[in-house]
């Protein structure tokens, strides 16, 4: 049985730019099924760079975990035209740049708290 392709898209907002120590970095990751089928057992998983502490995520679909530096999101079947939402907190530890585990935005400042 042959079902339908799912095409999918994920983006990433993250804010505040640039981010001070002690502070809040929130990533918000969206999934999209753009269709035309549903995506089957669609999960995501967003690694925290290092020098950076979990502190929250919650999502519009499934729950997610945190476990061994990343956060894990179990999404199950998404229909075509859906989409879930995952937004995760840290606060980051060090100075430096930070990557995106995307391509885009390019890496994010850090500057110390004044």
């Amino acid at each position: 049985m042959n079902l339908p392709l799912a095409d999918l898209g994920l983006s990433l907002t993250q804010a505040p730019n640039p981010i001070v120590i002690g502070g809040y970095l929130t990533n918000i990751l969206t999934i999209t099924n753009r269709g035309p089928g549903s995506a089957l057992e669609t999960a995501l998983t967003n690694p925290l760079p290092a020098g950076f502490n979990f502190v929250s995520a919650v999502s519009t679909l499934g729950n997610p975990s945190y476990s061994a530096g990343s956060v894990i999101c179990q999404f199950g079947n998404l229909s075509s035209s859906s989409s879930a939402t995952v937004t995760v907190v840290a606060t980051p530890v060090i100075l430096g740049s930070i990557p995106t585990p995307l391509s885009f935005p390019p890496a994010l400042p850090i500057r110390p708290r004044r």
